[in-house]
């Protein structure tokens, strides 16, 4: 079902988002076929950016997402810590360096400091401008609440949680949407089908994980 959508698969390494060039052309190498959802998904050695997306008739990609790289290993802008450790006025310090600099890369998640991250960022893109500029991710699968069912990657967990990422976000689609970790407790199939619908909804572009391992990749690729 998934080789005949547009869902192209992104892996977040480690928990940090940071498309190391190196790690990430290795593993794209070993199973871009598993990828290769109508077209090539390839990030060139000797590019200067991390590319996310499908793309032929280039050696760069004529439709691939590319996100600026301004040093090496070092081309996105975390989130994490803005609405916590970095409050509005760092955030917003943060954020206009970045842009500055020319990064225009920056990853969020709905669990980092229960959304104010999300509203922050939202905020300061919306300010500036520069949606049509900037890529944006963001993350669902971690406790949102105390309720059983407010956390994990249910299809109803997931399709509450983009909208409420959407919105504090400000914007109409995300760029790529993550599962922050693993599930065990809801059927793998769920899951892509859930991922799969939103990629077709155009509330997201791209779909990806975090913190999976080989093996469990390696099962979501073969269904």
């Amino acid at each position: 079902v998934l080789r005949q959508s547009p869902i192209v698969w992104i892996f977040d390494i480690n928990g940090v988002f940071g498309f190391a060039l190196q790690i990430a052309s290795e593993l794209i190498a070993q199973v871009r076929r598993g990828f290769a959802v109508g077209d090539d998904f390839g990030v060139p050695h000797t590019t200067n950016r991390a590319m996310v997306g499908g793309a032929r008739g280039g050696d760069d990609g004529d439709r691939a997402v590319r996100a600026e790289r301004v040093t090496q290993g070092h081309d996105v802008h975390g989130t994490s810590g803005v609405g916590g450790d970095a409050d509005e006025a760092t955030a917003a310090a943060l954020f206009n360096r970045c842009r500055e600099a020319g990064i225009n890369f920056f990853d969020c998640a709905n669990v980092y400091n229960r959304g104010r991250s999300e509203e922050i960022l939202g905020r300061l893109i919306a300010e500036a401008g520069c949606r049509e500029e900037v890529i944006i991710t963001s993350k669902v699968g971690f406790p949102m609440g105390p309720d059983v069912n407010t956390r994990g990657a249910s299809r109803r967990h997931i399709m509450r949680q983009v909208e409420g990422s959407l919105r504090r976000l400000r914007t109409d689609w995300i760029d790529i949407y993550f599962l922050h970790g693993p599930d065990p407790k809801t059927p793998v199939e769920e899951i892509l089908r859930a991922f799969d619908d939103l990629v077709r909804q155009g509330k997201t572009l791209y779909a990806g994980v975090s913190n999976w391992a080989a093996w469990q990749i390696a099962r979501a690729l073969g269904i």
